[in-house]
């Protein structure tokens, strides 16, 4: 955070964050941590006498997005060896109530969280493309693979 702040980003704009593709390979310590520094930035306005204060005291909404895994088969010790000799090892999985749990427990709000594979499947799996199917995925592959979380901030 401080590299963007020494480059001139203001916090006091809203900010969008993407986070896709990370949780999964990071410990939960990290997770809650970098949830808790984007709820932490969004929606309040900081104290001069805070550490994290700047001349830009954040007061706008901040947003992350970010996809986890299911721990069903995510942490199965098949997948685990798999993803080991990838020398990918994965770390975190959740659940969709977990990982509701862990943006509430940073003080942001759940906006959406897209767990369920039939609705998966319906917005990403089953895109048209100028009339034309570009992608066929089966509902019980998407089904499994975790899920998709929007949350954000509330200006005080």
């Amino acid at each position: 955070m401080e590299c963007l702040i020494d480059k001139g980003f203001d916090q006091s704009l809203p900010t969008f964050v993407i986070w896709e593709g990370v949780s999964m390979y990071l410990t939960l310590p990290v997770i809650q941590s970098t949830l808790k520094l984007v709820a932490d930035r969004g929606g309040k306005t900081l104290d001069s006498g805070d550490a994290n204060y700047c001349s830009h005291s954040p007061s706008a909404n901040w947003y992350i997005a970010f996809d986890y895994l299911n721990p069903t088969w995510a942490l199965s010790q098949l997948w685990k060896l798999a993803m080991r000799r990838a020398r990918e090892p994965l770390q975190s999985a959740f659940t969709s109530t977990e990982a509701e749990d862990l943006v509430n427990s940073a003080g942001m709000m759940v906006l959406e969280n897209i767990s369920e594979g039939r609705e998966m499947h319906q917005r990403y799996a089953t895109t048209e493309a100028g009339g034309k199917m570009f992608v066929e995925v089966p509902v019980q592959y998407i089904g499994h693979y975790g899920g998709f979380v929007l949350a954000g901030t509330l200006q005080n």
